[in-house]
């Protein structure tokens, strides 16, 4: 399968977004331009991550790779919170909050357990609407998609206009938030494989409806700060369903020239590795922007190249005693292929 290099520089640029706004410099420095930065031009974060593991997972499906996705990503989940097991243990205070705990997911991996179910829905709808109506099986998937974004979008406004008392982790999670995204990759993705690379926009007409959905995101930001006030968060602004895709179509039609590092592994690492990085800096008394910035990047950064190279070495030994044991045993099934399996994000 062609690797696309522009979307893991997007990643990159994604998770160092991430990281600036898990040090909470912006919250404790806000204005009406950081609250538009903030909770609209970077709140096409989640819902990018989203639409990018939606593209690869319909590629899984059509390879009858589907359930080996969704244990992919559900290791990944459970990797990572045992990693932080003790941040969020503190909470658990019997079987309920430990099963609540895991369902909703802790901090920023709430975002694999969202994208697990909306895979397991997009998975679920196509199988149906495949074996209901062939020839009109994506309706299963947008219909529902729709409605859903839709539902989450109206959720979020009447939490913050104080038309009902609506927790954040009632739209902010797989069904209402995740589920869009990764049923419009998917989609892409279905064209794209049944019309050929012409059924994508042309880029001068991605550009423009890119940078559309950046200003409608900033317009947004600022009309719910003038009327809000900047107290309110926005997890996912309409202006998203407009900005993302058209992002997404846009990054798979730029080439870009392979990086010297595998970017990939670098960006899931950061994404997940940068809490455990902030408590290092914090045992090290850094608590500036540039600081935490350094710390949370670099940190997990240095951990995937450590690791990249452990994992080649432990290939190649295994290799090498696979040739004189059991020829061919080493390529059929690598065990730093398993591990490596177990750390990024799931792609086919």
């Amino acid at each position: 399968m062609r690797r696309f290099h522009s979307l893991d520089y997007l990643k990159t640029l994604l998770a160092l977004f991430v990281v600036l706004a898990h040090t909470n410099w912006m919250q404790n420095h806000l204005s009406p331009g950081i609250f538009v930065l903030g909770n609209g031009l970077m709140r096409i974060v989640v819902p990018l991550f989203c639409i990018i593991a939606g593209y690869f997972l319909q590629v899984a499906i059509v390879r009858g790779k589907a359930g080996k996705w969704l244990q992919r990503v559900m290791a990944l989940y459970l990797f990572w919170m045992l990693a932080y097991l003790p941040i969020w243990q503190g909470q658990v205070t019997g079987v309920w909050s430990f099963a609540t705990s895991m369902f909703w997911g802790f901090f920023h991996l709430w975002f694999l357990i969202g994208l697990f179910f909306g895979g397991l829905g997009v998975i679920a709808l196509n199988w149906l609407g495949r074996r209901i109506a062939p020839s009109h099986a994506h309706w299963f998937i947008i219909l529902p998609a729709v409605v859903l974004g839709i539902m989450g979008v109206a959720m979020q406004y009447a939490d913050l206009t104080g038309l009902a008392h609506i927790s954040v982790q009632r739209y902010r999670n797989g069904f209402f938030m995740c589920f869009p995204f990764v049923a419009m990759g998917f989609l892409i993705r279905s064209r794209i494989e049944a019309e050929g690379w012409g059924a994508m926009p042309p880029r001068r007409q991605a550009i423009a409806f890119a940078a559309l959905g950046v200003l409608l995101l900033a317009a947004e930001a600022w009309f719910v700060q003038a009327h809000l006030g900047t107290s309110v968060l926005i997890e996912v602004p309409l202006a998203t369903y407009l900005a993302v895709p058209a992002m997404f179509m846009l990054a798979l039609q730029v080439e870009m020239p392979p990086q010297p590092v595998d970017l990939g592994l670098v960006s899931a690492t950061i994404y997940f590795l940068h809490i455990w990085a902030f408590r290092l800096a914090d045992y090290f008394g850094v608590h500036d922007l540039l600081g935490l910035m350094a710390f949370g990047v670099l940190v997990p950064t240095l951990v995937a190249l450590l690791y990249s190279v452990l994992v080649a070495r432990m290939g190649r030994r295994v290799r090498k005693k696979s040739a004189i044991i059991a020829p061919g045993l080493g390529q059929a099934a690598p065990v730093a292929a398993a591990v490596a399996a177990a750390i990024t994000i799931a792609e086919p």
